[in-house]
């Protein structure tokens, strides 16, 4: 009857022509595709050698007789709802919402955080991306790898967040990872309902949750438990909101014109080292003295570091490190304030 399928056509007079049909239909199973939405994939029986093809979002899996296992698109590893590069990579650029579970226990799309990045960010993010952490312990150092968002809208909210990665926002303790790097991504990024309880590999920092070149990185509802150092913002963009914070360093550090801001409840905690460290950056506490980092010193603004400076709304007051410059009134000539031993002198530069 074919070739490639094996499937037989009766002799004529075989008088148990039945039989060869039977395995014919048999066969059907696995031979022919089906199509439906990748939710609906449970209700049909994954017969080995069988395919089935999510109409809703262009995934494609196997079954193997008791499960349907994902395949990998041609030169990726995987990545539905995305183009790929020429060279295997990263995908070049979303072509729908991309929503993904992982589950260190096997039940989801990925059982690595590190996997669902590395297949479902793109290197230009157009549409959401939203990838699921179920409960469990990742021993992970997640990088997110540069990015440039052309703006993907999260119409339920109506904001402009292109990667989300949440966890448990209600006990962020049931998800432990490692640490967490953003590199180099030009949108926003929101890390929520987890738990970091060690320090990068990537850096020499030693930081459990940190932001190189970044545009803006948000970790809401987060606890960071670690023996080293909390945070760091090296010239990228960290926006903490009801984050508890326990370290045996610093709580924040803001490097080579870093930015950090807590907003929206602020943060709770305390580390052993300075809870704000100012090496050439900028701090802010956008809310009315909801919480704060214990540690110290509260603010570390010493001479040896390159400037910066703490602005917090709630306390209304201004840190500097070394000194502040400021207009005189009457003929505004630039004067440094300065203080020396406990007494405060205007300089006239």
């Amino acid at each position: 009857m074919t070739q490639n399928h094996d499937y037989q056509t009766p002799s004529k007079g075989t008088s148990d022509w039945h039989v060869p049909i039977n395995e014919n239909f048999a066969a059907l199973d696995a031979d022919v595709e089906i199509r439906d939405a990748a939710s609906n994939r449970s209700d049909y029986e994954p017969k080995q050698g069988a395919k089935f093809l999510a109409t809703d979002s262009g995934e494609r899996f196997l079954g193997d007789g008791s499960s349907w296992n994902k395949l990998p698109y041609p030169g990726t590893s995987d990545g539905p709802n995305t183009s790929q590069t020429n060279d295997g990579d990263r995908p070049l650029a979303t072509t729908g919402g991309v929503g993904v579970t992982v589950d260190a226990n096997g039940g989801g799309d990925y059982q690595s955080i590190q996997a669902a990045i590395n297949n479902e960010v793109p290197w230009l993010v157009e549409h959401p991306v939203d990838i699921r952490v179920k409960p469990g312990t990742y021993d992970e150092d997640v990088l997110l790898p540069p990015y440039m968002s052309n703006w993907a809208e999260q119409s339920d909210r109506g904001e402009r967040i292109p990667i989300q990665i949440t966890g448990d926002t209600n006990s962020p303790g049931n998800v432990k990872v490692k640490s967490f790097m953003a590199t180099g991504g030009v949108g926003v990024t929101q890390v929520r309902g987890i738990e970091f309880t060690g320090a990068s590999s990537y850096d020499d920092e030693n930081t459990a949750f940190s932001v190189y070149n970044t545009n803006r990185v948000g970790i809401i509802d987060c606890n960071i438990n670690t023996g080293g150092n909390a945070m760091t913002a090296y010239n990228g963009e960290i926006c903490a909101v009801r984050v508890n914070v326990n370290g045996g360093g610093w709580g924040v550090k803001v490097k080579h014109n870093g930015q950090y801001w807590e907003s929206g409840g602020g943060t709770s905690g305390s580390v052993n080292g300075a809870a704000y460290n100012m090496d050439d950056g900028t701090i802010k506490f956008n809310h009315r003295d909801e919480g704060h980092i214990s540690g110290n010193p509260l603010v570390a603004a010493d001479k040896s570091h390159d400037g910066g400076f703490v602005m917090d709304e709630g306390k209304g007051r201004l840190y500097g490190i070394n000194r502040l410059a400021v207009a005189d009134q009457s003929d505004g000539s630039l004067h440094d304030i300065v203080v020396e031993n406990g007494s405060v002198t205007a300089r006239k530069l």
